[in-house]
Order: structure tokens, then C-alpha cells, then sequence
């Protein structure tokens, strides 16, 4: 049979010495559990971020415009920067980076990583834009942005439910 002896000699502990559903969350010290200590392929608590527009914006035509994303709804590891309106995520993996923006007209809306377009988007209808990309960032140095062009001058309105930028770790590297 097995001992439920705790061993003599310093070390790991072996399941044979662990009664069934015996470790508990309230076990586990909180900032035991890291990003790093997941299993490969979990997402756990990574990077995540909801920005909308606070005022309206005008946007040039014949030109690509940086999207003016200010104001955060969430934003849980510190990684969306409101003056600069990009997403620099501190963990390595996967990321679905979806933007959408109210304007009239007829534009093309963009996801940039590390300031060259990753994606385009949808023109839904005469007035909603979407754009959705699964993007992998380094972890440190890569960042994603939304820009936006047309071929006239317009305005994006400032509806919070309209016009959004948001991002989460869907897969760590």
C-alpha cells in the first residue's frame, strides 16, 4: 500500500502523498501562479484592453490616420498607452485585436503591428467599420495601432458602443 507519511528528506511531494481535490485555491499563494507557469497553450490571466474615442475625430482625406483611442474601459496589465492610442502587451502569445469605428462614408479601416498595416477591415454598412486580426506579439517590443483611411475628409463620431479598440491574450508563445 502507499504511506501517507510525509517524507523524511526534503523535496518535491509526489501526487501518492496528495488526497484527491486536497490543494485548494486558497492553498496556492496568488503570486505563485504566473503567466510563466501555465501550461503551454493557456491564455490564464493575459494582457487585455477596451479603449473607445472620448471626443469626435477628424480624419484627412487621402491619408492614413492614427485613431484616436483615449479613453479605457479596462485595461488589466497596464499595457494600452491613452496618449499614444497603442497596445504593447509585457507577455508573449496570440492576441485578437479588433477595431471598429463609426464614420460615413466609404473608408477602409486598419490593424498596424510595429507601424506596417496586419490587417484590414470590413466595410459593414454606410456608416460601421471593422477590422479583426489574430496577431502574435513578442511580448516586449511589438505594439498594434488603428488607423483609418479614406478618400475624403470625415469625422468619427464619439459613441463609447461604436467605436472601439480592444485586444486579449487568446494563446500564450
Amino acid at each position: 500500500g502507499v504511506s501517507n507519511a510525509i517524507p523524511a528528506v526534503a523535496g518535491a511531494v509526489n501526487t501518492s502523498y496528495i488526497t484527491d481535490n486536497a490543494v485548494t485555491q486558497a492553498k496556492i499563494d496568488d503570486a505563485a501562479v504566473t503567466q510563466a507557469k501555465l501550461g503551454a497553450g493557456v491564455a490564464g490571466n493575459g494582457p487585455a484592453f477596451r479603449a473607445y474615442m472620448a471626443a469626435a475625430q477628424t480624419i484627412a482625406g487621402s491619408t492614413f490616420t492614427k485613431l484616436n483611442f483615449n479613453t479605457e474601459v479596462f485595461d488589466v496589465n497596464s499595457n494600452y498607452d491613452t496618449a499614444t492610442y497603442r497596445f504593447t502587451p509585457t507577455v508573449a502569445g496570440y492576441y485578437q485585436i479588433t477595431a471598429s469605428v463609426y464614420f460615413a462614408g466609404t473608408y477602409q479601416l486598419y490593424i498596424y503591428k510595429n507601424g506596417s498595416a496586419d490587417a484590414s477591415g470590413q466595410y459593414l454598412n454606410a456608416t460601421g467599420h471593422s477590422a479583426s486580426s489574430l496577431v502574435y506579439l513578442n511580448g516586449s517590443s511589438d505594439y498594434v495601432e488603428a488607423y483609418y483611411y479614406g478618400n475624403a475628409v470625415t469625422t468619427a463620431n464619439n459613441a463609447s458602443e461604436a467605436n472601439q479598440f480592444t485586444g486579449a491574450m487568446v494563446r500564450s508563445a
